[in-house]
């Protein structure tokens, strides 16, 4: 069976740029933005509110495939991995933010405590690899969009800066 963007028509093709998110190169592929995808999606919607997750997610799909060829960092995407970089970007900063306020481990419901402790560690790989392969630092494996991974990460900072700045009236460079 083919890969679904091996059927799709490539740029500048309508459906290349509609369906870009959407399409991966392997059911593994898949399988791995979906399963980060649940882990990251899932806090990041209750901190966000619904309505807010879903534009972010959907301009953040868009975004992170396209820009990296637009500003000359890399070249087009496939896949939702720009998605889930952005998602473990905001992850971080807003789990490190909570921490330095003591607000993290207010809960006393273990498998809370255990999912933000989880989520964060694997987020923080994630940002550091994502970063890591795009300066160059480990070389990626071949196939990696590290312009995507790096865009993503980038877009995550940005969204976990403002929603902060819009809840405590200062960025989280603020202080």
């Amino acid at each position: 069976m083919d890969a679904a963007y091996t059927v799709v028509p490539r740029p500048p093709s309508i459906e290349y740029f509609l369906l870009t998110p959407w399409v991966h190169s392997s059911h593994l592929h898949v399988l791995e933005n979906l399963t980060l995808f649940g882990i990251f999606g899932w806090w990041t919607e209750r901190q966000l509110g619904t309505d807010s997750f879903v534009v972010v997610v959907l301009v953040a799909g868009y975004l992170t495939n396209l820009l990296p060829s637009v500003i000359g960092i890399g070249g087009l995407g496939v896949g939702l991995s720009g998605v889930t970089n952005m998602l473990a970007g905001y992850v971080t900063v807003k789990q490190l933010w909570l921490l330095s306020k003591g607000g993290l481990f207010e809960a006393n419901i273990p498998w809370t405590l255990l999912w933000c402790a989880v989520s964060f560690f694997l987020g923080l790989i994630i940002v550091v690899h994502s970063i890591a392969e795009f300066t160059g630092l480990i070389d990626p494996a071949t196939g990696i969009a590290t312009g995507v991974h790096f865009v993503g990460v980038m877009l995550g900072f940005a969204v976990a800066i403002v929603t902060l700045r819009n809840v405590t009236g200062r960025g989280v460079l603020d202080g």
